[in-house]
């Protein structure tokens, strides 16, 4: 499989297919990514890519995404421009700041941006925006071979950055959150002085739904890379994303035995990972708001017949209970930060996020829904803080989601690797 050093239109839709099926069932809907890209970024349009490894310990870069419910998604939402306009106040702030504030005392410019988490939407938007942005300024920002989570994640303290806050490099603060352009060139704006990435992501929140008409870009943790050498993201995801997005794209294989092949790319790349179920969509529960929680109910065909698959969602699928129809007892399958990713077993439905797959669901035209979930292994970096360090605040954070979708335990756990 190619690899990817400079991203053309051709390359962006299969990332879109790759990140989507990566994303654990969140990161936005992929149908709608298509349309962005055909819409967006011309077929002359490019945007380099740098590896991590390569960045100087003076290279300066900030994270950005788009923030939106998925519920408020559509083909006409402009997600666009929000993330190039976060990415010109954050770097307009760092200026105005630089000569009082020592960590940003040689700060010129960003000549590389950070992605926040892998998905259709999430992955490919900012990469759309970067080459708007890159157009308008006549720069070249390039985007960096990684992002902080490894998979779709519903909120900010689960980014692996959120481990490093004892690193005076590494704050909640400065971060901006912006609006789509309005009338010529004006677009709304925020800051926030904030403790801690909840608080944050709640004021975030409050401001893009009230304000933002339901949609902002926002920007954090602007850096150099020698702090990010020091306090590594999750390395490699954007090509991970272009490979699975190829390997989906293969005419004359099975969808089963494609995701068999990506099962087999992840576990030669460090992840372990394997088909965990397979079986029919029977249900999806969803309901509507800054998030969409939801589950989804699989009853298991084949080898997995008699058993019921139940995925726990909070726009992303966070875990899995499998149990048989009777028990007295969910038993837990598979954790968050463990991905359970998305492969349509019928050649009809394309990648899907959870958005996607209620729309197929609720269609007419379209019955017995068939799907196979392909468990991934948090990536090494995150694994690591998860079960390795003292006082950790990223587990935590896991935990709390676990508790709000109803499950109360306390420790990573992986029983679906047995």
């Amino acid at each position: 499989m190619n690899t990817i050093d400079k991203i053309t239109k051709k390359d962006l839709h299969t990332i879109a297919k790759g990140a989507c099926i990566m994303a654990s069932g969140g990161g936005g809907s992929y149908e709608i990514t298509k349309y962005q890209i055909d819409k967006y970024f011309t077929d002359k349009d490019t945007v380099s890519v740098i590896s991590p490894l390569d960045l100087k310990n003076d290279d300066w870069f900030a994270c950005a995404a788009c923030m939106f419910p998925p519920s408020a998604m559509t083909r006409d939402t402009d997600m666009i421009t929000p993330v190039s306009n976060v990415l010109k106040s954050m770097e307009n702030w760092c200026k105005v700041n630089s000569s009082d504030l020592e960590q940003f005392r040689d700060f010129k410019k960003f000549n590389y941006f950070h992605p926040l988490e892998i998905g259709a939407s999430n992955t490919v938007l900012p990469i759309i925006a970067l080459s708007k942005l890159n157009k308008e300024l006549n720069k070249n920002i390039k985007i960096i071979d990684a992002d902080t989570a490894g998979r779709s994640i519903p909120t900010l303290p689960l980014i692996v950055f959120a481990a490093y806050q004892k690193n005076k490099n590494i704050s909640w603060f400065p971060n901006y959150v912006t609006s789509k352009t309005m009338d010529e060139e004006s677009y709304y704006s925020g800051q926030f002085n904030l403790p801690d990435g909840s608080s944050l992501e709640d004021a975030f929140i409050t401001l893009i739904m009230d304000q933002f008409d339901k949609c902002g870009g926002f920007s954090v943790f602007p850096m150099k890379g020698k702090t990010l050498h020091k306090h590594p993201s999750v390395y490699g995801t954007l090509n991970a994303a272009f490979q699975v997005g190829q390997i989906f794209e293969i005419e004359g294989m099975s969808r089963e035995e494609k995701g068999n092949k990506i099962a087999e790319y992840f576990t030669n790349n460090g992840r372990k990972s394997k088909i965990i179920f397979k079986g029919t969509v029977s249900s999806i529960n969803l309901e509507q708001g800054g998030t969409d929680n939801e589950n989804i109910i699989i009853n298991g065909i084949e080898d997995d017949e008699g058993n019921i698959l139940e995925l726990m969602v909070s726009n992303e699928n966070i875990f899995a209970y499998k149990y048989k129809k009777g028990d007295l007892e969910k038993k837990i399958y598979i954790l968050g930060p463990d991905s359970m990713c998305f492969i349509p077993l019928d050649e009809k439905i394309d990648a899907v996020d959870n958005s996607d797959l209620l729309n197929y669901f609720n269609c007419p035209n379209i019955k017995d829904i068939k799907v196979a979930i392909l468990g991934i292994t948090a990536p090494e970096v995150v694994y690591d803080i998860v079960t390795k360090n003292k006082n950790n605040i990223l587990l935590e954070n896991w935990s709390k989601e676990w508790s709000m979708l109803g499950y109360e335990g306390k420790k990573y756990i992986q029983p679906w690797l047995n």
